[in-house]
């Protein structure tokens, strides 16, 4: 392909250029091999004790956050990191994140299920209200399950 060819992707109606395409793919393959380090480094090791214990220890999370895998959709405008959000982007770190561990993978991705909806939907003052403070992690995110 020419180098000004303009390539449409399936988000609405952006189309990227190559350039813009290949820097996607960049950041894109760096997150997801911080999050398949971040797997067997860190989550295959105490996977174990966490489902038999039924923990999840702080520092895990906060190292999640510390390497972005946590608030990597935030906005740059917002303090972020602003990687482009897709579902497939979405999936491939989950499953990088899964094969440490499921259910930490759940832990780390979950409060995204907060946040996606005002990066997406939210009014402006939403946004600079939340996104800063999640991105900083002054905004903590609690979800609970039942088993």
């Amino acid at each position: 392909m020419a180098e000004d060819t303009i390539i449409n992707i399936h988000q609405g109606d952006k189309a990227w250029s190559n350039d813009q395409l290949r820097d996607a793919v960049s950041s894109y393959n760096l997150v997801l091999k911080s999050a398949k380090e971040f797997a067997a480094g860190e989550l295959r090791d105490i996977s174990r004790d966490c489902d038999e214990e039924d923990t999840i220890p702080a520092k895990t999370l906060d190292k999640a956050w510390e390497i972005g895998l946590a608030n990597a959709s935030v906005p740059e405008v917002y303090d972020g990191i602003g990687m482009e959000r897709s579902a497939v982007t979405s999936v491939l770190v989950c499953e990088e994140l899964a094969y440490g561990c499921a259910t930490l993978a759940t832990a780390i991705l979950a409060p995204s299920t907060f946040i996606n909806p005002i990066i997406d939907f939210g009014t402006d003052d939403q946004k600079k209200k939340y996104l800063p403070s999640y991105a900083h992690k002054e905004l903590l995110i609690n979800l609970g399950s039942l088993k």
